[in-house]
């Protein structure tokens, strides 16, 4: 494959993905790579090499946003753990000792 084929590739995957050409460019020629090891005939190995690096990039970003939603929902939840909030009752004035109870809560009761 032409070199100006292949960047006219990338800049494609990068405009439609929005990923910087450099990560895309890694990307292609990797899948590029794997694809030609085994391949009989090489007329569509661009077309499928584009494919697998678009579904790679998508995978590999819907991976780090589900980890950083993940540290975010927890990081917000602060000590309440699985949908629970602990709430603990004054002293009563008949000397009785403080009594604590755990109950559901709702997401956005926090506040």
């Amino acid at each position: 494959m032409r070199t100006e084929d292949q960047d006219h590739v990338v800049a494609s995957i990068a405009a439609h993905t929005g990923f910087p050409p450099e990560v895309v460019r890694e990307s292609y020629l990797a899948a590029f790579a794997e694809l030609r090891a085994d391949a009989r005939v090489h007329a569509y190995l661009p077309l499928f090499a584009a494919k697998r690096a678009i579904a790679r990039l998508r995978n590999a970003h819907a991976e780090s946003a589900t980890q950083t939603h993940s540290s975010n929902l927890d990081a917000a939840r602060g000590p309440v753990l699985s949908g629970s909030q602990a709430t603990f009752a004054p002293k009563a004035q008949d000397g009785a000792s403080p009594t604590c109870s755990t109950e559901p809560t709702k997401v956005g009761a926090l506040a």
